[in-house]
């Protein structure tokens, strides 16, 4: 008996809700254990492993389970790998495979900042209490507030409010201080 209970247990925790889609606009879809789901309706809850698309005419936005907000502009393709919230044990690992993103860091950074990762094709970004945004397709990863580390090529780089990494590949175009009209963000 005590071990169907803890089967039933870890196959509830297998599916849990991770955070769910509050806003959206245009064509959403999730890719969900090899199935396409349309997206209908606000408050679809999001799991580990699934894939949101965005099309040419859709805007998304996402609240995870511990606050963080991420909005995906159009045409872009974000993976759920990994989202666990338990204290200092918490670990987050998301990828964006194309197009653009904006992120708020939640509980995440104060309970265990160094398990969170955001992959941007060959950048991997991790926070600090932080807002960023970027761009796959351009190569591009800009710190709107706090500090963020991103690694290209097995080199690291600290990005302060105000500064745009360029890159491409596994090396780096430039780090640049941002233009005003760069702080603006994905806007449903």
């Amino acid at each position: 008996m005590r071990i169907l209970l803890l089967l039933v247990f870890f196959s509830i925790s297998l599916v849990a809700n991770v955070g769910s889609i509050v806003n959206y606009v245009g064509d959403v879809e999730v890719l969900r254990n090899q199935s396409t789901i349309n997206v209908n309706h606000k408050n679809y809850e999001l799991l580990e492993n699934d894939i949101i698309l965005t099309k040419n005419n859709a805007k998304v936005q996402i609240k995870f389970i511990d606050n963080t907000t991420l909005t995906l502009g159009k045409n872009s393709t974000l993976q759920i790998n990994k989202y666990l919230i338990n204290g200092a044990n918490s670990k987050v690992n998301l990828k964006a495979k194309k197009g653009s993103y904006d992120l708020v860091s939640g509980d995440i950074s104060k309970l265990a900042r160094q398990n969170f990762t955001f992959q941007a094709n060959t950048a991997t970004i991790g926070i600090r209490g932080t807002r960023f945004s970027g761009d796959v397709n351009n190569g591009f990863v800009n710190c709107i507030s706090g500090e963020i580390e991103v690694g290209v090529g097995g080199k690291k780089y600290n990005l302060k409010k105000g500064e745009r990494l360029h890159y491409k590949n596994l090396g780096i175009i430039k780090l640049e201080k941002l233009k005003p009209s760069s702080f603006n963000v994905i806007k449903l």
